[in-house]
């Protein structure tokens, strides 16, 4: 489904209820050393879930049966709406068909898959699973133990002042055949029983402003 910036913030009435004030750029920060010393060709645009998922494989490290270190962390991989990132990349459906008031979803053959693609890696035991605490991944990332992270600019400035002692670097989101880049705009809005509209529109578009 491709929207525009300003059409996320349309009711199904054609009328605009907010404003974008930032647009995250979200992609995976990874552990360049950690590649090498592996012989993992380095995330870079075009790689695939499949690459992915395999470089988390090959990274994560177990003690018997248990994890103890995961070769992704992946809070924001483990929902339905990136599980459909990855099955309109393969050529499948959106999962809601709209964005705003939706009515329905949709879960293909290429949902199905691209879910059971991930649901395979978290049973396997190399990407962190539903629920597991992503409160410290920054530090641990650059402490050197967590090898990829999902992310996106607003961890470079920590990253930076933590000034890593390895090599790292910023890739978008895999991709399974078709580039997809999820859009993720953050703004202001009202709802649409606001009693005071033009009111309303004044202080959004004050706020959305550089001042």
């Amino acid at each position: 489904m491709r929207r525009g910036v300003i059409d996320v913030w349309k009711a199904t009435d054609g009328k605009l209820y907010g404003l974008p004030t930032l647009l995250n750029t979200k992609g995976v920060w990874y552990n360049a050393d950690l590649f090498t010393g592996a012989n993992l060709p380095l995330p870079k645009i075009g790689w695939t879930y499949q690459e992915a998922l395999n470089a988390a494989k090959t990274l994560t490290t177990k003690d018997g049966s248990k994890t103890t270190r995961y070769g992704l962390w992946a809070e924001d991989l483990i929902n339905p709406f990136s599980a459909a990132n990855c099955a309109v990349s393969a050529g499948g459906s959106a999962f809601t068909d709209r964005i705003n008031d939706t009515t329905k979803v949709t879960a293909d053959e290429k949902f199905n898959e691209c879910t059971k693609l991930i649901a395979d890696a978290v049973q396997g035991g190399y990407i962190t699973p539903p629920g597991f605490s992503n409160d410290n991944a920054t530090e641990g990332f650059i402490a050197g133990q967590i090898p990829m992270i999902f992310g996106g600019q607003w961890l470079a400035p920590s990253i930076k002042k933590g000034a890593p002692s390895f090599k790292y670097g910023f890739a978008p989101m895999p991709m399974y055949k078709d580039a997809v880049f999820p859009l993720d705009s953050v703004g202001i809005a009202s709802p649409k029983t606001i009693k005071n509209a033009p009111a309303v529109w004044k202080v959004t578009q004050f706020l959305a402003s550089t001042a």
